[in-house]
């Protein structure tokens, strides 16, 4: 997921609790396909993109920019089609 991908985060559930099986450290390589992202309903484009904008806001006013200005004009697809 994207927020795995950016936290560093490569973890799994265990029946006793979130996240306690793995570990926390870059990730050498994020590879997006887009023919992936298509199939996705709107609702986990969203939360996508939420992700992106929890780390935009916290980490660089350029990645906020490049997701918030589309989405200001109600364009989803083009943050998903341009990237953020």
């Amino acid at each position: 997921t994207f927020d795995a991908a950016l936290d560093f985060k490569q973890a799994v559930n265990h029946p006793l609790g979130k996240n306690l099986l793995g570990s926390y450290y870059p990730a050498s390589l994020i590879a997006i396909d887009p023919n992936a992202l298509a199939t996705l309903s709107e609702r986990h484009c969203l939360n996508g993109i939420a992700e992106a904008l929890k780390h935009g806001l916290t980490q660089s006013k350029e990645l906020t920019d490049t997701i918030v200005e589309p989405l200001r004009h109600g364009d989803l697809h083009k943050v998903l089609r341009d990237g953020a």
